[in-house]
């Protein structure tokens, strides 16, 4: 008698949870990951391990609990690498899609939502091109791409795979109202995951030291402070030490363009900020309240990634 043939998500299942790990930081459970090679590297989220001088582990279901360090951190990616001991037979691990999910491509969120483990949970890739979400964590915008399905706490750093069983993104974040999860998962694209597993450092990103929203945003009363038909990218904080600080910019100025490039919308402005290079110096217009003339600012960016 044949035995029964597995269906094809009942394979998929099992090849991602035998890659698939925990994270837990001095004894609780801090988040997911996965074996990304053969010899025990671990990729997963770096708002769980930024900074972090306290104890780390991995949990996998076929070695256990086992001791970790931290190879790499991506602040701008929310990614980290971490690197558990070698094991007597090669660690199972997941490969990196070559290219990015198409709009409404189903994916699928392998972690441990809410301490439920080795779940995998459905999406559908919701965008077609990348955007930036803050980390309060590690107070910075990290690129990300938006997939409509549930990301619950407990998910992040797990990896997003395809039907073949590919990663196409990591788990970052959600997007909220007023503590409550709209549906929307934020997740790094796959690129960024290739690069920091090539290099095994973090890339050098462009950083100018704020905090943004859009205009737009804020309520119709603060729109009125700024000429009629402005239209850019308001600094709600910035960073002491930072560029934009340092080059005498303060909160509340909207910029609206940035080397004579018009910015309107956040991911036009950290489009156009990252396509630099840490030690560049910018040329940035912006408005203050009230004030019916743009002024200009010289900025040097900085390095996102450099240890702060």
């Amino acid at each position: 008698m044949s035995a029964v043939r597995a269906e094809p998500g009942e394979e998929l299942y099992h090849r991602v949870a035998a890659a698939g790990v925990e994270v837990v930081v001095d004894g609780r459970h801090a988040g997911s990951g996965w074996f990304a090679g053969p010899d025990g590297l671990v990729v997963t989220a770096a708002h769980m391990v930024w900074n972090n001088t306290n104890k780390l582990e991995i949990v996998s279901r076929a070695n256990g609990r086992m001791p970790a360090s931290v190879v790499a951190v991506d602040r701008a990616h929310d990614l980290a690498l971490v690197q558990v001991p070698p094991a007597k037979r090669p660690y199972p691990f997941l490969k990196v899609a070559a290219q990015p999910p198409a709009p409404l491509t189903e994916i699928y969120l392998f972690g441990a939502p809410l301490f439920r483990h080795e779940t995998l949970l459905a999406g559908k890739v919701a965008r077609d091109t990348d955007s930036y979400e803050f980390r309060n964590e590690m107070k910075c915008f990290s690129r990300i791409y938006y997939v409509a399905g549930p990301s619950p706490q407990g998910t992040s750093g797990g990896g997003w795979v395809n039907a073949r069983g590919l990663v196409v993104g990591n788990q970052s974040g959600l997007i909220s109202l007023e503590k409550s999860a709209v549906g929307i998962a934020q997740v790094v694209p796959a690129d960024a995951i290739r690069t920091l597993l090539q290099t095994r450092r973090a890339p050098a990103v462009a950083d100018m030291g704020v905090v943004i929203e859009e205009l737009w945003e804020k309520p119709v009363e603060f729109i009125k402070k700024f000429p009629a038909g402005t239209s850019g990218v308001i600094v709600v904080r910035l960073y002491d030490k930072g560029p934009a600080r340092t080059a005498g910019m303060s909160a509340d100025m909207v910029i609206t363009a940035v080397d004579d490039k018009p910015v309107m919308l956040r991911d036009e402005f950290f489009n156009c900020i990252r396509a630099y290079k840490p030690g560049d110096t910018v040329k940035v217009r912006a408005f203050s309240p009230g004030q019916p003339e743009a002024r200009e600012f010289s900025i040097t960016l900085t390095d996102l990634n450099r240890k702060k």
